[in-house]
């Protein structure tokens, strides 16, 4: 009896490991992007499936603390800025936060859609640390991943030119 109970409880923490470890699990290019709800300055709900239709999205985890997110915000809102009439979203996806993600925004003149207090959101998207960006197409698989490291120009670059794949229809061969 003493072993069996023994036995159940080794099988009980394995699963629990393996579901906690899996829930921190950072995603790949290709994995289908997990939806979220979160709430906007407003308080008012916005769900990212429902928000972002058959748009391509670029998804950003940030702070307004975090000197890395400072360096690429500008650029990425240039870009923005660039690729309004075209079908792509950016979000801004507020996490670990101790100042005011919504004066932030105001100062810098970022039109990105604000959405506060994504930290579960973030673990869901295995976001280690800021920034975190990923670029999500229509289908909702994930695109391109930023790399640890990656300078703003180069995170621009890639968006573009994984946004012109997305853009761009595959031809079939004769």
């Amino acid at each position: 009896m003493a072993q069996l109970r023994f036995t159940g409880i080794c099988l009980w923490l394995i699963f629990a490991v393996s579901v906690n470890v899996q829930a921190g699990k950072p995603l790949a290019v290709g994995s289908k992007a997990p939806d979220w709800i979160l709430p906007d300055t407003k308080g008012k709900h916005v769900s990212f499936y429902e928000s972002c239709n058959d748009h391509t999205a670029v998804v950003l985890f940030w702070a307004t603390w975090c000197p890395y997110c400072s360096a690429l915000m500008p650029e990425l809102e240039a870009l923005r800025r660039e690729l309004k009439d075209e079908p792509i979203k950016f979000y801004a996806l507020n996490i670990w936060e101790d100042g005011d993600p919504l004066a932030h925004m105001k100062t810098h003149d970022f039109g990105f859609k604000l959405v506060l207090n994504a930290e579960r959101v973030a673990k869901r998207y295995g976001v280690m640390g800021t920034p975190g960006l990923f670029m999500i197409g229509p289908d909702k698989t994930i695109r391109y991943i930023r790399a640890k490291g990656s300078k703003p120009t180069e995170v621009v670059a890639a968006i573009r030119k994984t946004f012109t794949e997305i853009r761009t229809p595959v031809s079939a061969e004769p």
